[in-house]
Formats: structure tokens, C-alpha cells, sequence
């Protein structure tokens, strides 16, 4: 199982053929919405505003802490700082150079959130069909059956249909903390309510979710209030 996730957190954005196509469909079959050009622009803002600073991340269950690997969420616990850093292409060294910044998938840039003075970035769980679809791309020229490639990736990387009280579409996996640098599960983009509400989307598509009821980042399939997020930036004392 961690063999398996290590391997998909080290593609690139480079190796995503999969993943791409279904959005280029997704894309060619859908008409511009304003809304959702407006909400990419304000979040691509709200990254150029803070890249390289550090930050405290808060959702509706408190601010981010990093425990070990795990991330926790409170109110009354001690926020961990974050650096917020656009992810490259080309395999060019990620970083926080705002001169460097370039678009990816359509108009918004890719982004990780790395714990400060280390090379943890922060990582979802790979979930739903995008992400089956990569996983099962990824391990393609490996001699296996595909039945029983089939069955490691419904193993390793949660159903679209696993349905729940809610409804389909979340996850309620723990995000974690992983070594960089940021292969697919550690890249974000952020969608803008305003420059002080966030939505953060990984690239399949699924939000960071931070209820009031859980300790944990969890995933959404949408972005409402359990899945707003700001940022402050943390001032060094003098």
C-alpha cells in the first residue's frame, strides 16, 4: 500500500497523460463559465500575494497542525507555518520566485504548501475516478493481470461510488505530510471565494474539507463552507 502511493506521489505533473485528457474532455465539452474564471483568477491572486511567506492555513475546524506525518485541525492547538510555492513544469526546481510562475491546466497555477524548514509538503489521498484512472495508467507495463490490476488499484485508492450518509464523493482519509519534492498528490490549485476565502483543489478534482466535527483534512467532491479556507501570514518577531 505505501509502495503504491509512493509511486503515484512521484509522478510529475509532466506524466499525468491520463489525468489530462479527461480534463482536456471535460474542457472541450463544456462551455466558459465566468463564475468559475473569476473564482481561478482571485485564487491565482491570493497565491501570488503569498508566495514564499510563510502562513498559517484555517478552515471551519481550526487552524492546520502538523503532528508527525498527520495533520491535525483546532482551535486550541499551535498552528504549524506553511510556504506556499508554485509547482514548474519541465521538471524545473520548484520554488518562489513570482517571475517563474507559469499556467498550468487551462489558467491556474499549480501550487504546494510545504512545512516550513523542511521538504514535507502537504499530501492528499489519491481518490475517485481521476485518480484510479492514474493509478491504473501508472503501473500498466508492470507484468500483471489486468483483474488484478484492477483490484490493487480499488486497494489503493478510494471509489468514486463509496457512498456514505452524505451522499458520494468524500473522503474521509487523514492528510498527510510527505517528503518532496511534489508529485501529484502534493499539487493544488486554489479557487477564490475572495482573497480571504479559498477553495484548494487537487488534480482530480477533489476539495480540501476541514468540518467542525473532525480533527482532520478531509475530501470534498464540491467546494462550500466546510470547504473555505484563509490564510494569515506569520510576521517574524523582532
Amino acid at each position: 500500500m505505501e509502495y503504491f502511493r509512493n509511486m503515484m506521489s512521484s509522478l510529475s505533473s509532466n506524466h499525468t497523460n491520463t489525468t489530462d485528457d479527461m480534463n482536456n474532455n471535460s474542457n472541450n465539452n463544456t462551455s466558459s463559465n465566468p463564475l468559475d474564471e473569476a473564482h481561478t483568477e482571485v485564487g491565482n491572486e491570493v497565491a501570488y500575494r503569498l508566495v514564499g511567506t510563510p502562513i498559517h492555513i484555517r478552515g471551519n475546524g481550526g487552524r492546520l497542525c502538523a503532528e508527525n506525518d498527520k495533520i491535525k485541525t483546532g482551535f486550541g492547538v499551535e498552528p504549524s507555518e506553511f510556504i506556499i510555492e508554485y509547482v514548474l513544469p519541465d521538471n524545473r526546481d520548484n520554488g518562489t520566485d513570482k517571475q517563474q510562475a507559469t499556467t498550468a491546466r487551462g489558467n491556474q497555477r499549480l501550487v504546494a504548501f510545504r512545512l516550513k524548514d523542511t521538504n514535507l509538503y502537504l499530501s492528499q489521498n489519491p481518490f475517485g475516478n481521476m485518480a484510479q484512472a492514474e493509478a491504473l495508467n501508472s503501473i500498466s507495463a508492470l507484468p500483471i493481470l489486468p483483474e488484478i490490476s484492477q483490484e490493487i488499484v480499488d486497494f489503493a485508492v478510494g471509489k468514486e461510488n463509496n457512498e456514505t450518509g452524505e451522499g458520494e464523493g468524500f473522503d474521509y482519509r487523514s492528510m498527510q505530510l510527505e517528503e518532496g519534492p511534489p508529485g501529484l498528490l502534493q499539487q493544488f490549485t486554489l479557487e477564490g471565494v475572495g482573497l480571504r476565502r479559498v477553495g484548494i483543489k487537487s488534480v482530480y478534482g477533489k476539495y480540501w474539507r476541514a468540518p467542525q466535527w473532525s480533527d482532520a483534512v478531509l475530501q470534498s467532491p464540491h467546494q462550500m463552507g466546510d470547504e473555505d479556507f484563509s490564510f494569515s501570514r506569520v510576521w517574524d518577531q523582532p
